[in-house]
């Protein structure tokens, strides 16, 4: 059973909900009240090609006599899903420009009491719950970034003279 909402014009009506702060900027948007935060969201940039990275964390454990397992398939991944990956970015910034636009336009209409029955909020809302499910842990943004992360670890690790790694799991 979906809600029933007031019309715009009845909505746009009520009184101003005071000392609201909008920070609206290319890459951030955060809307909020003393008491309420509306939305918070930063757009992802685009990481760089982690095979670099990939290539000297397994020249470092060679050169450290470093086991090295190849199990995780971190290399087959990056080459496979880069492209699906700079595809997913392109999306999600699309994405993120539309909450841009919307964030925008609930600033110039101004929040008003009752925001439950604000369309602009709640198609607001359904823009942040869709860029956010390219984040998921099953999506290639997070899997990508999980890699680098990983491989940033190995790599931070292996500089440590004190490392006690014995095998690297790639």
């Amino acid at each position: 059973m979906s809600a029933i909402r007031c019309p715009d014009s009845e909505y746009l009506n009520r009184p101003l909900i005071e000392n609201v702060e909008y920070s609206i900027e290319q890459d951030f948007v955060h809307i909020h009240s003393s008491c309420t935060c509306y939305i918070q969201a930063r757009c992802y940039k685009e990481m760089v090609n982690p095979m670099q990275l990939y290539k000297a964390v397994s020249q470092t454990a060679t050169e450290r006599k470093i086991k090295k397992s190849y199990k995780r398939h971190f290399k087959r991944f990056i080459e496979s899903e880069w492209d699906n990956y700079r595809n997913s970015c392109i999306k999600s910034s699309s994405v993120f420009d539309e909450i841009i636009k919307c964030a925008r336009q609930i600033q110039e209409r101004g929040l008003h009491m009752g925001t439950s029955d604000d369309l602009k909020l709640a198609e607001m809302a359904t823009l942040r719950e869709r860029y956010n499910t390219f984040f998921h842990g099953n999506q290639v943004i997070s899997q990508m970034c999980s890699i680098k992360n990983s491989l940033d670890d190995y790599l931070k690790e292996m500089k440590n003279e004190n490392d006690r790694l014995c095998k690297i799991y790639l």
